[in-house]
């Protein structure tokens, strides 16, 4: 595993140079030991994005980009259909939280980080970011995290997680396979923000349900305080949107219609999210129901623009 790990770190360190962030260069190489796969990618901007926008532009209190990680994921369920559920990741450079909640959710056991993306002015800034949550996530997703020398070729872990540890999901994503246990888009909960999809197993149609709540591991009782006492501006809470995204990777699900149906107003990184893994329907049950302004914000922009075809 030593050596593969290395190879495939070394793959997303040749493609870095390919991303077409002015400061912030990340590649990520996402692959799959016993299934023979891996799949490569840098952070970007969406094509949609990028053309209507420009790199600039702040789709509510985010950023237009979908970072490496993501990428990955997205790139390898959707595109390649591959299942993302036991795969490691190599990145150059350590993961954000959101990436961690995201490869909880996708089912990624490992994560191999590039020694001197420790050393970069952008990892500088942000290390308390990982330090005091990206590896809390990893530790309670049972996701292992090592550091990685590719000249001496030595691996050096940062937590690992015991095989046998099987992390608490407080609400499963729910997916059916029977038409008849199928659920109205129309009356999905309004009082726990829920997102809702029709989504290809294979040639079944499948209908798949997922709710915010607490990062994979996480008890929203037993880590309450925790979960309402955030260290950084980050996140405990792993929004619907994400939930059902990442769901869909990790089982290779693919989202019929480009359509999603979610019952408030989704958060500024799920719209990019959204954007980033093809979809372009979104239906909203409750469009006055929002986390915060910058989802409305958000909203407005990609409505004005025909980013997004809402129907409410």
């Amino acid at each position: 595993m030593s050596h593969q790990c290395i190879a495939r770190l070394q793959q997303a360190v040749d493609i870095v140079h390919h991303s077409s962030h002015p400061q912030n260069r990340i590649a990520a190489t996402l692959f799959h030991e016993q299934d023979g796969w891996a799949i490569s990618q840098v952070n970007f901007w969406p094509e949609i994005i990028d053309k209507t926008f420009g790199r600039d532009a702040r789709i509510g209190n985010s950023s237009g980009t979908i970072h490496a990680e993501t990428a990955c994921l997205f790139k390898a369920a959707f595109e390649n259909g591959h299942k993302c559920q036991g795969a490691s990741i190599a990145v150059t450079d350590p993961p954000c939280p959101n990436c961690v909640k995201n490869m909880a959710e996708a089912g990624i056991d490992n994560i191999y980080i590039d020694h001197k993306g420790f050393h970069k002015d952008f990892a500088k800034r942000r290390i308390e970011y990982f330090q005091t949550l990206s590896v809390r996530l990893a530790q309670k997703a049972g996701i292992s995290i090592y550091e990685v020398n590719r000249k001496d070729g030595s691996i050096v872990p940062i937590t690992i997680a015991d095989k046998a540890y099987i992390p608490f999901n407080e609400k499963p994503v729910q997916c059916f396979s029977d038409s008849h246990q199928f659920r109205s888009p129309d009356t999905i909960s309004s009082e726990i923000k829920t997102a809702l999809a029709y989504c290809l197993n294979g040639t079944k149609t499948v209908q798949v349900v997922a709710v915010s709540h607490p990062a994979l591991g996480f008890d929203s009782i037993r880590n309450d305080y925790e979960i309402t006492h955030p260290e950084t501006k980050y996140s405990y809470i792993q929004e619907a949107c994400n939930r059902l995204l990442m769901y869909a990777t990790r089982h290779r699900l693919i989202i019929q219609y480009q359509t999603v149906h979610v019952s408030e107003t989704p958060t500024s990184r799920e719209f990019v999210n959204l954007i980033g893994a093809g979809i372009t329907n979104i239906h909203i049950s409750d469009t006055a129901k929002v986390r915060d302004e910058y989802s409305l914000q958000a909203k407005k922009l990609l409505e004005e623009n025909g980013i997004i075809n809402f129907n409410e």
